[in-house]
Order: C-alpha cells, then structure tokens, then sequence
C-alpha cells in the first residue's frame, strides 16, 4: 500500500474542499453586490457542486480501495470480515458511519490477532489511534448536533451559551480527528506492508529478515 498516494489523496482532496468553500463563501458576498456577475452566478453555483461531487466520488474510491486492501492483507479462513463485506460496508448510507467507527479498532484486532496466529514477526499494533479517530468523530458528531439544537432553546442568552462552546468543541474534533486519520493511514500502510506476500501453496515469500515486502 502506498501511503503516497493515500496521504496525497487525502490531503489533496481536504485542501481542495477548503479552497471551494472559501471560494463559495467570498462569491456569496461579492456576487449579490455586483449586477454584471450576477448572470454568471447559476453557472459557478452549478460548477460548484459538481466539483464537490466529484471529489467525493474520488474520495469514496480512494476509500474503498483502502479498505479492501487492509483488510484482503489479513483475509485467511479465521477472517469473519471479508474484503468485499468491509468495501460493502463502506459504501452503504448511514450504516458506512458505524462502520467507519467499528472498521479501524477491529482492524487493530483481527492484524494482531493474524501475526500472532501465523507467528510473523512484525511489530503488533498499537490500540491509540485505531480507537482516537472513532472517539473523534463520535465526539464531533454529539457536539454538532447539540449546537445546532440549541438555538431552539428558549431564553435570550442560554441557547448562545449552550451552542458556542459545543461548536467549538465540535471544530476542535473535526480537525484533531484529520491529524489523527492521516497518522493512522500511513500505520495501516506500514503495517500491512510489514506482512509477508503469500505465495502459491499457502506458503509466503519473505525478506531476509522475515519481514515481508510491501503491497
């Protein structure tokens, strides 16, 4: 796995999406203020969204074949979770969430549980990361929608008390959970490029150090 390309994947499409939201929010201002642009602003509000389509598609592939190949690295007959089932997962609304929060501390298992099984000696994966990022999003998501609750409050000033610091938690944990994503992506890499190839009749090929080479 190359971690090249998944961490400029990932990076790439997140400052992209940076860039077309700052884009989005200056046209939003100066647009209304200036008539000759205004019959130019349908066309850029429809290029818009279809640049963000496409990134999302781009983002999702990206994804998939992450998945698929983390977890066919590890795939043998005391596997529970075939590759296909985790890109399935993946790929079906709402369900894809729970999945995203379960995928990575299971990974973290079932990998530990394969090199002890097979008695390869690759370092064992560590629990920090693989279970931060779930708590992450799961702190984001809680957050995000208390402070869009609260201002149905009623009262003057508690909905405004409830709802800024909630959101800045909320943006606090959406960043952290992006460090932590990225770092995780690139210990998946490594470690699924630490596990021996597999040759045909079962056996795997290895380097001199019993290390074997990447995917």
């Amino acid at each position: 796995m190359s971690k090249t390309f998944y961490l400029g994947s990932f990076i790439g499409a997140t400052v992209l999406i940076f860039v077309l939201v700052i884009v989005a929010i200056v046209a939003a201002v100066v647009v209304p203020n200036v008539e000759n642009l205004q019959a130019y602003a349908i066309v850029g509000l429809v290029f818009f969204f279809i640049l963000i389509i496409v990134v999302a598609i781009y983002l999702t592939v990206v994804m998939a074949i992450m998945f698929y190949k983390m977890w066919d690295a590890i795939n043998d007959d005391e596997m529970p979770i075939h590759p296909v089932l985790a890109v399935v997962l993946l790929l079906i609304p709402i369900v894809s969430f729970f999945w995203m929060l379960a995928a990575y501390p299971l990974f973290l298992k079932y990998y530990n549980e394969y090199i002890e099984r097979r008695a390869i000696g690759v370092q064992a994966l560590k629990p920090g990361l693989f279970y931060a990022y779930p708590a992450l999003l799961v702190v984001y998501i809680i957050c995000s929608i208390i402070a869009q609750i609260a201002p149905f409050i009623p009262g003057s000033t508690l909905p405004l008390l409830i709802a800024l610091p909630f959101s800045l938690v909320a943006m606090a944990a959406s960043l952290a959970s992006l460090v932590v994503f990225l770092i995780l992506v690139a210990k998946i890499c490594d470690a699924v490029n630490a596990l021996p190839l597999p040759t045909m009749g079962g056996m795997v090929s290895t380097n001199e150090d019993g290390v074997g080479g990447g995917r």
